[in-house]
């Protein structure tokens, strides 16, 4: 545990921890599912590039 999170816990209580915790991982998924729709885009747009079809 980091000392941002001991804070949390003592400052604001247990259930401020875990609602931090949750956003955390939350946050966490949706920069992860960012990656990869961004991945899957430059594939689709370089594939049309050398199919020569415009977007």
């Amino acid at each position: 545990m980091s000392r941002n999170e001991r804070l949390i816990r003592r400052s604001l209580g247990d259930w401020v921890y875990e609602s931090y915790i949750e956003v955390s991982l939350l946050a966490m998924m949706a920069l992860v599912l960012l990656v990869i729709v961004g991945t899957i885009q430059q594939m689709r747009r370089a594939r049309l590039r050398q199919t020569g079809k415009p977007q």
